[in-house]
């Protein structure tokens, strides 16, 4: 087997010490082996080998920032964190990465992300539209809570999860909607009272 074969297999399965031997004696072609062992390291959620790697030249910034794609899609927290702590950049693939961490409904990634300062807007509330469609309750209502304004997808959203029969999508954009409706009396200056939920409406819809 050649060398960056054995790489590659030592770093998805998190042995760093044998990964670590192989670049000892990799000679010329260490650097290309490293960027990688750090990608596939990061896909793979092996933090401890992605921290190693870039102690050893390896680039965060490798190919659009690769490194924070894959460990976003597979909902690797730790992993994305760690990029970030290193400056991976969050413009260069933020949209993509947010994405893929939705619809994999890995919400700690996604929230992760969102505090680092991705945007719940990018790409024209895509993820939105991508987490709806999936019934992630959990990540919807995570990025409702961080929009700044009303998504531009929301009324496709609602659609699609009344033909779906997504009712709990539709419970949380009903509340979306009714505190938009109360912040915008409030910037009006009329006063108003909080939506009041009574016990029978609370939970989804039935259709």
């Amino acid at each position: 087997m050649a060398t960056l074969e054995k790489v590659l297999r030592a770093a998805s399965t998190g042995d760093l010490s044998e990964v670590q031997r192989l670049l000892d004696i990799a000679g010329d072609d260490t650097e290309a082996y490293v960027n990688s062992a750090m990608l596939l390291s990061a896909e793979h959620g092996k933090t401890e080998v992605v921290l190693a790697m870039i102690h050893r030249g390896g680039d965060v910034h490798a190919n659009q920032d690769d490194a924070l794609l894959r460990a976003a899609r597979g909902g690797r927290t730790a992993t994305v964190d760690l990029l970030l702590n290193f400056c991976a950049d969050l413009r260069s693939y933020s949209s993509d990465a947010l994405a893929q961490a939705g619809r994999g409904g890995h919400t700690d990634t996604v929230r992760l992300m969102l505090e680092r300062g991705a945007d719940p807007h990018a790409c024209s509330d895509r993820l939105l539209k991508i987490t709806a469609q999936h019934g992630n309750i959990e990540t919807t209502a995570l990025l409702l809570s961080k929009c700044a304004y009303p998504p531009k997808t929301l009324t496709v959203v609602y659609g699609n999860a009344r033909r779906k029969r997504l009712g709990g999508i539709m419970s949380l954009i009903d509340s979306f909607r009714n505190l938009e409706k109360l912040r915008a009396r409030r910037l009006d200056g009329e006063p108003a009272a909080p939506p009041s939920v009574s016990p029978q409406s609370r939970g989804a819809h039935r259709l």
